[in-house]
């Protein structure tokens, strides 16, 4: 039997539904996926919504509240996004909040929570690990000089492993965790 593409049924339907007012923006990801590439059937009322936020922005003060995608000093400190064609999603649930206190000093915080899940072998159709995170990020931009900008950041996260939740090999998550020699891995068996 010949293999061809005729033999993949995949099924994944985004729409977006954005709304502007005044100074208030609403955004929300709707996904119907009935099979999707990767990641879990979204087919009922329970799973349609995938990602949403509340942002108001004034003339200096902006706030942000629901699923939280920011960039800051170009991604190296903070960096949240999705990436709907790997299943990839590092968001945060919380609030981000930014002040601009003059044409050369800003301000800005973000607090939340997730879950961040993903999996042992790319070629798997659904997450098998995951873990719990919680992020506090106060940041501050100072520019004196045209195009030249000094950041000063703070950043605590806690990561939240259930060390009762196993792979699909039967070891516990913690066991593969610090077998790997990532970062994370090190991390976890010292």
């Amino acid at each position: 039997p010949s293999s061809t593409t005729e033999d993949y049924i995949i099924n994944e339907n985004l729409f977006s539904i954005n709304v502007s007012k005044n100074n208030f923006y609403i955004y929300t990801q709707l996904e119907y996926s009935d099979p999707p590439v990767f990641g879990i059937n979204r087919n009922t009322r329970e799973t349609l919504v995938n990602s949403y936020y509340l942002e108001y922005f004034g003339g200096k003060f902006n706030i942000k509240l629901g699923d939280i995608y920011s960039v800051y000093t170009r991604g190296l400190m903070f960096n949240t996004y999705q990436d709907q064609s790997t299943d990839f999603d590092n968001s945060l649930r919380g609030v981000e909040v930014s002040y601009d206190i003059s044409n050369k000093v800003k301000l800005y915080s973000i607090l939340g929570s997730d879950k961040y899940e993903f999996r042992t072998n790319p070629t798997q159709q659904l997450n098998d690990l995951s873990f719990s995170t919680q992020s506090f990020f106060l940041g501050s931009e100072v520019s004196l000089i045209s195009d030249f900008f000094f950041n000063f950041q703070y950043m605590n996260q806690n990561l939240i492993i259930d060390k009762s939740v196993t792979t699909e090999g039967s070891q516990t998550i913690i066991d593969y965790y610090s077998g790997l020699t990532t970062v994370l891995g090190l991390y976890i068996y010292d």
